[in-house]
């Protein structure tokens, strides 16, 4: 092996240095986009002075269950409703509640048929949204679990109750739905390379994206930088590290929450080897290795603008690398690689 200058480690701690903090900043701002969000809070106001519902809470807790925290306030109500609006604004801010509910009584209209009023206010002040829920029979228990199923319904915001009363943004229309976006990334992925066997990689990408609702468009340029791999045979040792780019075209059609699609990419690798003889003689060499990938991805979404991606694909590399210690054959990496990866991915601005 032909002697080796420290450029090529210097260059590496380098690109490893700043793999590193823009993984470190990458994180926090993962972690903040994902973090928990509380379940939205409904307020159900029991009117004081007015029969009673008992069976209304329990069926909204049982209807709601996963979907929102049920508070039940006994509230002395004034008699109109403009007063009612100003008074359940105060209520969902003083509970910090994204909905304030409470009905009338049940009115007989016909025999065998009974009808509910329900009110329910969102954050916005002075909107509201009455429904009329009719429950034939005139059962109690009918009427309130179809009250309770009636406020699943509106508070869910593709029926749209969220949007009228402030509880949602109003989407834009499609076509104004195309974002130019920058893709950032930072994952893990490991391989198989020939003689050297697993290969374990850390990696960050960044690139422009181009978000739409039924496809994503990505040209993201990707640092790898791999672990450590070595291969002995007679006595003898190679170890070598790599550095690798890649620029990637990625493609992805939007089914349902999942993104399922794949990409195609051109790589450059730079391989630091170190070779050690069984008398204990050693010898550096760099390499450069282009090789083009391709795989299938699929990416969950972990909130709006972040996802967890796997990805399976193969690397060819152009040319076979091997690794010879005074004429004797060490080993090679193989020309076809096949990997996979765990990421996640930040769509940001």
């Amino acid at each position: 092996m032909r002697a080796n200058s420290g450029s090529m480690r210097a260059f590496r701690a380098l690109c490893l240095a700043a793999a590193a903090a823009f993984l470190s900043t990458f994180c926090a701002q993962v972690c903040a986009q994902a973090g928990d969000r509380p379940p939205p809070r409904v307020v159900l106001v029991q009117p004081e002075g007015e029969p009673p519902r008992p069976g209304l809470e329990p069926a909204l807790r049982i209807q709601l269950r996963g979907t929102a925290e049920v508070i039940a306030v006994p509230q002395a109500f004034p008699s109109d409703v403009p007063a009612r609006l100003a008074a359940a604004n105060a209520l969902a801010e003083e509970h910090d509640a994204d909905w304030v509910l409470w009905t009338d009584p049940p009115q007989t209209t016909v025999p065998q048929s009974e009808q509910a009023v329900l009110y329910l206010v969102g954050r916005q002040n002075g909107r509201a949204l009455i429904e009329v829920v009719s429950v034939p029979g005139g059962e109690g228990p009918e009427v309130d679990r179809s009250l309770a199923l009636k406020v699943h319904e509106l508070i869910d915001v593709r029926e749209g109750a969220a949007y009228a009363l402030g509880n949602a943004e109003v989407p834009e229309p499609e076509s104004e739905r195309r974002r130019v976006q920058l893709w950032l990334e930072a994952g893990a992925q490991g391989g198989i390379e020939g003689d050297g066997g697993a290969a374990l990689d850390v990696l960050v990408a960044i690139g422009p994206s181009l978000s739409t609702p039924s496809l994503m468009v990505a040209l993201p340029i990707e640092l790898a930088v791999g672990l450590p791999r070595n291969i002995e045979r007679g006595g003898d040792e190679v170890s070598w590290t790599e550095l690798g780019a890649t620029l990637w075209l990625k493609l992805g059609a939007r089914l349902g929450p999942l993104v399922l699609g794949g990409g195609l990419g051109a790589k450059l690798a730079f391989t630091d080897v170190e070779g050690t003889t069984q008398t204990g003689r050693q010898g550096t060499a760099t390499e450069l290795l282009p090789s083009a990938v391709a795989s299938i991805d699929g990416e969950l979404p972990l909130s709006s603008s972040v996802g967890a991606r796997l990805a399976l694909g193969t690397e060819l590399r152009l040319k076979r690398q091997h690794f010879l210690i005074e004429g004797d054959d060490v080993g090679n990496t193989g020309r076809i690689v096949p990997f996979a990866r765990l990421s996640v991915v930040w769509h940001a601005f």
